[in-house]
């Protein structure tokens, strides 16, 4: 950050309390589109809500049993934020990491089922056939892309 981000932080700080500070954050991680750092910032703000060290230092297992859930729930909030944050850009590969840590597969696969073949396809390939998010469309891809040899070689590949 720059220096006036530091002292617009501090401004918002001194004017709003720390609640003030997470949230200039936020907006400013988010008109960045800096999500891993929108995640970070909801992240944060929860854990000092829960009167924890700002920086997570421990696993999550490690938390007192009271905080885990309230906590986990954060995590769930703030991936499905950043993960649909990346999929409005078009970002699929970067969106699948914090839907599949969620366990939440269907905003990928809805988005996949528009996308069509073209360069830099690959990555979106990869996510929809072979981690199974969406498979039929996985494989209409390769066809699309590679052709007949590369799908039918896929497909026996499939588990």
């Amino acid at each position: 950050m720059t220096d006036d981000a530091f002292e617009r932080l501090e401004q918002d700080l001194q004017a709003g309390g720390p609640e003030a500070g997470f949230e200039w954050l936020a907006q400013k991680f988010r008109q960045e589109k800096n999500y891993p750092l929108l995640l970070e910032a909801r992240l944060m703000k929860k854990r000092h809500e829960l009167g924890m060290a700002l920086v997570q230092s421990e696993p999550l297992a490690d938390f007192p049993t009271e905080k885990q859930k309230a906590y986990e729930e954060c995590f769930i909030e703030a991936a499905r934020e950043a993960g649909s944050l990346f999929l409005a850009d078009g970002e699929i590969a970067r969106a699948w990491p914090y839907f599949r840590a969620i366990a939440e597969p269907a905003p990928v696969a809805a988005a996949i089922e528009k996308v069509q073949a073209g360069d830099g396809i690959e990555s979106v390939i990869e996510i929809a056939f072979h981690e199974g998010v969406h498979p039929r469309k996985g494989f209409d891809l390769i066809l699309e892309q590679y052709g007949v040899c590369r799908a039918i070689t896929s497909l026996q590949q499939y588990p």
